[in-house]
C-alpha cells in the first residue's frame, strides 16, 4: 500500500513506482498481476481486457458465479419470492 502525509507526497510516491513489495503470503499470480498493474511503463501494464483475463481473475470470477448459484438455489429451496429469483443477474458482469 501506498502511504504519504498529503495527496502530493501519494502522487510522487505513485509516479516514482515507489511501493513495498506484496506480501508472501499471497498468490504469486495475484502478485504478478498486481506488480504488472502498477508498472511504470504503460507498454507493460496490462489493459482492463488483459486483467480480466488472466488465470488469475478468471478462476476467481468462476468462484463469485458459483457462489451465486449456490445462494439462488439456497433461496429457491426455501421458497424465494419471484422478485428476488429475478433480480439475481447470475454470472452478469455488473453484478460480479
Amino acid at each position: 500500500a501506498f502511504a504519504a502525509d498529503n495527496l502530493l507526497g501519494l502522487v510522487y510516491q505513485i509516479v516514482q513506482g515507489n511501493f513495498p513489495p506484496i506480501p508472501k503470503h499471497y498468490d504469486y499470480a495475484l502478485t504478478e498481476l498486481i506488480n504488472s498493474m502498477l508498472s511504470r511503463d504503460t507498454a507493460m501494464r496490462p489493459t482492463v481486457h488483459g486483467v480480466l483475463q488472466t488465470p488469475w481473475i478468471q478462476k476467481h470470477m468462476e468462484l463469485v458465479r458459483a457462489d451465486k448459484l449456490t445462494n439462488l438455489r439456497t433461496r429457491l429451496r426455501k421458497g424465494g419470492s419471484d422478485a428476488s429469483v429475478r433480480s439475481s443477474r447470475l454470472g452478469t458482469p455488473s453484478t460480479i
